[in-house]
């Protein structure tokens, strides 16, 4: 697995990605997809500037939100909801909590990188081909 990475000047949001792991940073503990040939958690990002926002599903929800970037890989004002059916399995309920929380990013050729809880914890996405 990719270890999670700092940030690029040309990184973008741009395209649809699916959640792969979640991996605690302060012990390296990965927490993988428990269904990865699953629904899963996609998400598909577009760019306006700064503004980035998003839509896309849970493995039981249909989700959106947004959130700013800055020069710096940092992101603010996280907006994230989506309909209110249980998720069937904590890893996907996770996902809830995580984007209300994310604070930086980053990614390479291959995955995207949310970092949250006070950058204690990140999200390790690859691209929807």
């Amino acid at each position: 697995m990719l270890q999670p990475i700092g940030c690029k000047a040309n990184s973008t949001f741009e395209g649809t990605w699916k959640l792969n792991a979640y991996q605690n940073l302060s012990d390296g503990t990965l927490q993988p997809d428990p269904d990865p040939d699953g629904h899963g958690v996609v998400l598909s990002f577009a760019e306006d500037g700064k503004s980035v926002s998003f839509k896309g599903h849970t493995v039981a929800n249909a989700v959106s939100g947004s959130f700013i970037k800055d020069g710096s890989c940092n992101l603010a004002n996280s907006v994230f909801g989506g309909t209110k059916v249980g998720e069937p399995t904590q890893w996907s309920n996770k996902v809830w909590s995580a984007m209300n929380s994310v604070v930086s990013y980053g990614q390479n050729e291959e995955s995207l990188f949310i970092y949250f809880n006070d950058r204690t914890e990140v999200m390790i996405f690859s691209k929807v081909k």
